[in-house]
């Protein structure tokens, strides 16, 4: 029997309050529970606090399956789902793999989707409300450090939201994420289920110091609590303040954006004077915004495109910047433009072919090749920056070698304008999210032995415009009439 305990009072409390506050009682749960204290902690207080709060749960354990000890972590998860004779479901996949396969810098990152994209299915199909999560304050101090220590804003001092919503990197999934134990510490929760008699499981990836959030926890928190041994509550009170603060951010912004914004399915247009008569922190937001709404989530967008993005809106003439997965930002006086790539066409691409190019001075050349028709043609280099993506402005030389065409081979390599160093090109398709089965029908376009533009996407680095150019070759890919039908 277990005894009366301060740790049932701020466990279960904490766990009550959160589910009232966000309005989530007589709902049903997904508890996600690795096994560990964090999480065997938070379905016990919940099962507990069941028939008070009309919850229906049900638990979820995700194995990693890269450890000796995982199938004996999701042994004991299920056995104490049937404990509690809660339902139980389980499912396990390699993150080594899938972070190869999908070219994942971390595997962190990697072993996160997995887990998130299985519990989100897994919520969806018993419709329960949200993933239950045992993240706690100790947690909250450590994301909160890692955000600052990558140079994070406003948005990453805020941590982790009690409730959030999780998207995976290809935009298709989002999962309501809920953590109503933000704060409480571990060393509370760990009390909670000696108090309880409540047996858990301790991770020995917890103390790998190859992992960053490791190293923060076993390293730079305990030299923190040097200079300051509440520095845990310290960071997780500048969460909750700058939660308060961008919440009220996000809701001025919300205003903004239903007064200057236009999105289209394939863009979004700002009205530019509008938008830089706002503050700086809103003009971030609205740009932000602009590119989530094209691409599902803002993960790839990084400071450097933001600041692209405002050194455009300053300077209000024509011109553009490159943003991540192949859109770009384009000014004019008027408006600022975030579009996303246009399809290829189905137009099926084969073999190598010469351009016809014109004199300086003379008409355009229409090439017509298999499923394309390809016109070229000299301009002034002030030449107003094309919107279509199948239309280049390029800065060659007019004596340049006969351009060719041809679809990609083995090797393919070139740098992208706006990219640092050489690559692959089958990196950059992986990077830019082209799908494998349309890589062989696009055209690339090559200069003296040189690919100066992957068409539909980027142009080489070499071959961009520069202030000294006065004459740019300007070159538009359109579907043939056959390659349409």
């Amino acid at each position: 029997m277990p005894r009366p305990s301060r740790s049932r009072a701020v466990v279960e409390t904490a766990a009550s309050e959160s589910v009232r506050s966000h309005r989530l009682h007589g709902r049903a749960f997904l508890v996600a529970l690795s096994g560990g204290a964090d999480s065997t902690a938070l379905l016990h207080a919940l099962h507990n606090l069941r028939e008070v709060l009309d919850l229906t749960l049900h638990v979820a354990h995700f194995d990693h399956n890269f450890r000796p000890e995982a199938a004996e972590d999701a042994r004991f998860a299920a056995s104490m789902a049937q404990q509690l004779g809660l339902p139980f479901i389980t499912e396990h996949a390699d993150p080594i793999a899938y972070q190869r396969e999908h070219g994942i810098s971390s595997f962190e990152a990697a072993a996160r989707e997995l887990r998130y994209r299985f519990l989100g299915r897994a919520a969806e199909s018993i419709d329960a409300v949200a993933v239950a999560l045992g993240h706690n304050a100790d947690d909250q101090a450590e994301t909160v450090l890692m955000h600052l220590l990558r140079g994070s804003g406003l948005d990453g001092l805020r941590g982790m939201d009690a409730l959030s919503t999780w998207q995976s990197s290809n935009g298709h999934q989002q999962v309501n994420l809920f953590r109503p134990l933000l704060t409480v510490t571990k060393d509370q929760l760990r009390q909670y289920c000696e108090d309880w008699d409540i047996p858990y499981r301790e991770d020995p990836a917890n103390q790998d110091t190859r992992f960053t959030r490791n190293r923060i926890r076993h390293q730079l928190l305990p030299s923190l609590r040097e200079y300051n041994p509440r520095i845990s509550e310290a960071l997780v009170r500048l969460a909750q303040t700058a939660s308060q603060e961008t919440a009220y951010l996000e809701e001025q912004a919300a205003h903004a954006w239903t007064l200057l914004a236009h999105p289209e399915t394939d863009k979004v247009t700002l009205d530019r004077a509008s938008l830089v008569s706002l503050p700086v922190a809103l003009q971030v937001r609205l740009l932000r915004k602009s590119y989530e709404t094209l691409v599902g989530s803002r993960r790839r967008l990084q400071a450097s495109h933001i600041d692209a993005m405002m050194a455009l809106l300053q300077e209000g003439h024509q011109s553009e910047a490159v943003l991540p997965l192949g859109l770009q930002a384009s000014s004019s006086h008027e408006k600022l433009t975030i579009s996303r790539p246009a399809a290829i066409p189905s137009a099926h691409f084969q073999g190598e072919h010469q351009l016809a190019l014109p004199n300086l001075g003379g008409p355009p050349q229409t090439t017509r090749l298999p499923g394309w028709n390809v016109t070229a043609e000299w301009t002034d280099a002030t030449s107003e920056v094309p919107r279509d993506p199948f239309t280049a402005i390029l800065g060659i030389a007019h004596h340049t070698p006969g351009l060719s065409v041809r679809s990609r081979r083995r090797g393919d390599r070139f740098h992208p304008y706006g990219m640092p160093g050489e690559k692959k090109l089958q990196d950059f398709f992986v990077n830019q999210k082209v799908p494998a089965a349309q890589r062989d029908s696009i055209p690339l376009l090559f200069g003296g032995g040189r690919l100066a533009w992957v068409v539909g996407h980027r142009v080489a680095q070499w071959a961009a415009v520069r202030p000294e150019s006065k004459f740019v070759l300007r070159i538009s890919f359109t579907a043939s009439p056959e390659a349409q039908s």
